[in-house]
């Protein structure tokens, strides 16, 4: 889309968080376009993108820190029907938080593809996979309908994840949520995007076997994604 469209879908955000009764609840900062670029980060890896994704990822997961906090301090709903405004509220900010982290889980992914070695990076996508895992959980009483987020949650849970076992029950899981929309092929999903994160990996070490800058700067990404292996990409992916 064109910059101006970010710019009009932007100022009418922030008119309506403005004139809207927010309540000093925290919420994402992420803008619009920043998100629009995610497809494009995560189809085709350059070192020119990499200040932007390391920003947007410290803004993301400072986020979601307040936002994690907000949740755990939300009084008890006592049950989970709709009727109840107070479990609606409840089931959409659970929402918005695990989408949060998911974008943030993408992201940190992404970095560490470059960075294998950072501890930090390792520990933070352990935390966004086991989160994710318990959101998802959590809302399975709304489910279909008010829990229909949570499947593309899991299909990054599960390309990010590094652990065995912490794979095998987000495995489970996304199984289990695979019920409630049989038409889309949640596994084939994250099949595809692991197999894209594994690539970026996989070129990294290439450059660092055949002698990476030792400055420390970002291995050479150049490789479109598009020309690889097109026919292992679904045929629709939803929002990636």
């Amino acid at each position: 889309m064109e910059p101006k469209f970010f710019q009009l879908v932007s100022n009418l955000t922030e008119k309506a968080q403005v004139t809207g009764n927010q309540n000093d609840i925290p919420r994402s900062s992420t803008k619009l376009p920043t998100i629009a670029k995610f497809p494009q980060w995560i189809r085709n890896l350059t070192p020119a993108d990499l200040p932007e994704i390391a920003a947007a990822y410290l803004r993301i997961r400072s986020d979601s820190h307040r936002m994690r906090r907000f949740l755990d301090n939300w009084p008890p709903t006592g049950h989970a029907f709709f009727t109840s405004l107070v479990v609606m509220q409840r089931s959409r900010y659970q929402a918005g938080y695990t989408i949060v982290i998911t974008l943030g889980l993408i992201l940190n992914t992404l970095l560490r593809s470059l960075h294998p070695d950072n501890a930090a990076l390792a520990a933070e996508a352990s935390f966004f996979c086991d989160e994710i895992v318990l959101e998802a959980e959590l809302a399975s009483c709304y489910r279909p309908l008010g829990a229909a987020y949570v499947a593309l949650c899991l299909v990054v849970a599960w390309a990010a994840a590094e652990d065995p076992h912490q794979l095998a029950r987000i495995d489970m899981v996304l199984a289990d949520y695979q019920s409630d929309f049989k038409e889309i092929k949640w596994k084939d999903r994250a099949l595809w995007l692991r197999k894209t994160f594994d690539r970026y990996k996989i070129m990294s070490a290439s450059e660092s076997e055949d002698g990476c800058p030792s400055d420390g700067s970002p291995p050479n990404f150049t490789a479109d994604c598009s020309s690889c292996d097109n026919n292992s990409r679904p045929e629709s992916c939803c929002v990636m």
